[in-house]
């Protein structure tokens, strides 16, 4: 694609962005369609947001993806939300919309959709663990209150944050799911974890170029053996946690489907055009084996 004046433009704004292969997703559904948009990382400090967001509302800009550390502090700079980033309470898509600016989540939608090959139609009697409590916690939790999951545990180190997050929780659920806490200390899980079917890592733990990369927190004899683990973080595609899942002979998901398909939600809002989900996957997996080697 030949970028000139007509060119437009997404972005992903976070902090610290060296980690994240969306650009490489999203460029490649762009050029499936040949269209004149380049989408490009903003890495950027906290008291950089607000201009960031305001940007946004060029006509050149189409919108944003956001990530970590920012999906709830954008909220208040939007004009709107979709009823679905409004009951989780944070965004990680953002359309301009005639200068309007409305934030979308689209994260739930891809938590959830990566486990549709998985066993999870008779979500009763199942227990999950999740693990943070920021943006991607929330999502996960509301995918699964959503599918009707007995219990969902909120396991993070800071215990006001994760406790703000089940008040939250428990007073838009419209599901009977049971919400409790259990502590992180020194990066390890207090407690029984072996109980639950579901373990999903909200964190950066296990997060390739990050301080927390050679970090799991729970290991393997802390993992059932019948349990499903989930890692959000997608680089290295095999992460400290998962390795730890497939000593306890756990089935485990790696985060590159998750960031498929919240990817494919959003390029369709941006684009209007159905997401090129098999070119996203190709795309992504050419650079995960790259980095993997």
């Amino acid at each position: 694609m030949k970028y000139d004046s007509n060119t437009t433009e997404i972005k992903i704004l976070g902090y610290p962005l060296q980690h994240t292969l969306s650009p490489t997703i999203q460029q490649a559904a762009i050029d499936y369609y040949n269209l004149p948009i380049l989408f490009h990382a903003v890495s950027l400090k906290e008291d950089e947001l607000e201009a960031q967001i305001n940007a946004l509302r060029n006509l050149s800009c189409h919108g944003a993806n956001v990530t970590i550390p920012y999906k709830e502090a954008v909220i208040p700079l939007l004009d709107d939300l979709d009823i679905t980033a409004s009951k989780i309470g944070a965004v990680n898509t953002i359309l301009n919309q005639n200068q309007r600016l409305i934030g979308f989540n689209t994260d739930a939608y891809g938590f959830i959709t990566s486990f549709s090959q998985e066993n999870l139609s008779n979500p009763e009697n199942k227990s999950a663990l999740i693990i943070g409590a920021g943006g991607a916690a929330r999502a996960a939790a509301f995918a699964l209150i959503e599918i009707g999951i007995d219990l969902i545990v909120i396991a993070n180190r800071n215990k006001k944050r994760a406790y703000n997050l089940i008040n939250e929780l428990n007073s838009t659920k419209t599901k009977n799911t049971k919400i409790s806490y259990v502590k992180i200390q020194n990066d390890i899980l207090d407690g029984n974890t072996q109980k639950h079917n579901l373990v999903i890592n909200a964190t950066p733990y296990g997060m390739m170029y990050s301080s927390l990369e050679s970090i799991t927190p729970l290991k393997s004899s802390s993992i059932d053996s019948n349990a499903v683990v989930f890692d959000m973080v997608y680089l290295p595609s095999k992460t400290p946690l998962l390795k730890e899942a497939e000593k306890a002979g756990a089935q485990t998901i790696s985060g590159s489907a998750m960031l498929v398909n919240q990817g494919a939600k959003s390029f369709e809002l941006w684009t209007g055009k159905k997401a090129p989900k098999e070119t996203m996957h190709s795309a992504l997996n050419s650079v995960l084996y790259s980095k993997d080697k």
